[in-house]
């Protein structure tokens, strides 16, 4: 099970924290406070978690490039989806490929860290 954790700004230029699992989410003041609260509506003890957290930052898997690429594409996406429209083909097209590459560069973070971990 994936936990993901995003800031969110409020009207009042309060950050609070969502975090958001299976059709579920909590929010709170702090990563912490929402991550506690989800866990809770799942019924998971604080053993039960395993918890990575990295900053989303360029590296040998996903370049800044990519990451830039990414970004722009999604505030393109987000700003369709408010319209109730869709992005162009190519840009889906493209906005899956970025999306598919960074899932890939995730598993082989992944899989570099447990390395690092068995040493």
């Amino acid at each position: 099970m994936d936990i993901t954790i995003t800031s969110v700004a409020t009207a009042s230029n309060e950050t609070l924290w969502r975090a958001a699992t299976d059709g579920k989410e909590a929010i709170g003041k702090t990563a912490g406070e929402a991550l506690d609260g989800i866990r809770s509506q799942l019924g998971l003890e604080q053993n039960d978690l395993f918890i990575v957290y990295g900053k989303w930052q360029p590296d040998e898997y996903f370049t800044a490039a990519q990451q830039e690429q990414l970004g722009e594409l999604m505030t393109r996406w987000r700003a369709a989806r408010d319209e109730g429209k869709a992005l162009s083909g190519e840009d889906q097209k493209k906005l899956e490929e970025l999306v598919e590459a960074e899932l890939a560069a995730s598993g082989k973070r992944a899989e570099k860290l447990a390395s690092e971990m068995e040493k």
